[in-house]
């Protein structure tokens, strides 16, 4: 299978499987705007890899992470989506979205998390929850860099703060959670967070990253609801009482 053929395929038939370069994709030029420091150059750096290693994986990996079926081109869902963006990226400062936050890891499976630290150990098998962990945990350095540790620096920088902490925290809820809705929410804001601060800072690598966050966001939704829909079954199937 060639690379053209595997890239066509994958954005047609499965995209949780591109949506997340998409992702790291838009991290490496958040982190490309701010290379003067080392935390936003580990950022960029571990994010590439993460493209690198999940191109691979979608042109020649057989097995690893689970990917569900669909299309991204279903008739009317790109109206759809932009009918709800706007929602999706207020959700975060909505008491609700907390409350499923705090309610799923309350709930969460250490093994599951464990499992997927795991994976990290074997990144020809698992690129993709090897790319996550890695722009989750450089998310830590950039976040250093944009707020100059204790004192916030340069033009913009406040935005670049409330980016730095919001795609992060999307990073490690996918990673841990698996739910992309909640995820989504905070890419989302981040995409709108990532415009203003680009613009600010006059930056066209920050500026540039905002619509592939959003074209990231656009491949999220047409897994959003195959995800939630198999999610409410799988707790609907453990709630259910066994037979005799």
């Amino acid at each position: 299978m060639n690379l053209r053929h595997a890239f066509l395929r994958a954005v047609h038939e499965y995209p949780m499987k591109i949506y997340p370069l998409i992702f790291m994709t838009a991290d490496m030029l958040t982190g490309l705007h701010g290379t003067n420091g080392k935390g936003s150059l580990i950022w960029s750096v571990s994010a590439g890899l993460g493209v690198l290693g999940h191109g691979l994986k979608l042109a020649f990996g057989k097995g690893g992470e689970k990917i569900p079926e669909g299309t991204i081109f279903a008739k009317g869902q790109l109206k759809a989506f932009f009918t709800d963006f706007g929602q999706y990226t207020i959700r975060p400062f909505q008491p609700s979205y907390w409350h499923e936050m705090q309610r799923v890891y309350a709930n969460l499976d250490p093994v599951s998390i464990a499992g997927k630290i795991k994976h990290t150990l074997q990144p020809w098998r698992y690129p993709l929850d090897t790319g996550y962990m890695l722009f989750a945990l450089a998310g830590l350095g950039y976040l250093a860099d944009s707020a100059n540790i204790f004192g916030l620096r340069e033009n913009g920088s406040t935005l670049q703060f409330a980016l730095a902490t919001t795609v992060t925290m999307g990073s490690v809820t996918g990673f841990t959670t698996n739910r992309n809705d909640l995820a989504g929410s905070l890419y989302a804001l981040g995409t709108v967070l990532a415009l203003s601060a680009g613009i600010a800072a006059q930056s066209w690598p920050l500026t540039l990253s905002a619509p592939v966050y959003l074209a990231g966001n656009y491949l999220l939704s047409r897994v959003r609801t195959d995800h939630q829909s198999e999610y409410v079954s799988a707790q609907t199937a453990a709630a259910k009482p066994s037979a005799p």
